[in-house]
């Protein structure tokens, strides 16, 4: 599937899990209560190898949408082993070292990891000054209320 057509496949869900949570009418209540952190889970997924794929196509180097997809199921997996801080170089090795066994070239598998590392990197920041610049710039310790 080209881009365009995953992004038109995002939106169609996107639409779906608002008209859920509006209506509910053609759903049960159950199902809706399960239809929405799976439907949440599938736009993350979707959104995470959106991130590798234009990482990939941003310094130049194609792969496919399924390499990607399957890029990503493998920084996953790598992230939860409790080897680095937040995965730091683990996640990196697993997105260059997969990339390369689909077939990417060597240079442009380390340099895509290293551009989703910092993607990730600048989200975090972002919104942590978001979060900072909302509550007036105060820090209140754990447990402890800002009046």
């Amino acid at each position: 599937r080209s881009l365009s057509g995953l992004w038109k496949m995002l939106f169609a869900m996107l639409v779906r899990v608002m008209a859920i949570g509006a209506t509910g009418a053609s759903e049960s209540r159950r199902m809706r209560e399960m239809s929405l952190p799976a439907d949440t889970s599938f736009v993350f997924q979707f959104l995470a190898t959106a991130v590798v794929y234009l990482a990939f196509a941003g310094i130049g180097s194609e792969i496919s949408v399924a390499a990607a997809a399957l890029v990503t199921a493998a920084a996953g997996v790598a992230s939860v082993l409790p080897i680095s801080i937040s995965g730091i170089g683990v996640v990196e090795g697993s997105i260059a070292g997969t990339a390369v066994a689909l077939g990417a070239d060597y240079d442009s598998a380390v340099l895509a990891a290293i551009v989703v590392r910092l993607q990730a990197l600048a989200v975090g920041a972002g919104c942590g000054l978001l979060y900072l610049t909302e509550r007036g710039g105060r820090v209140s310790p754990p447990g402890t209320e800002l009046t």
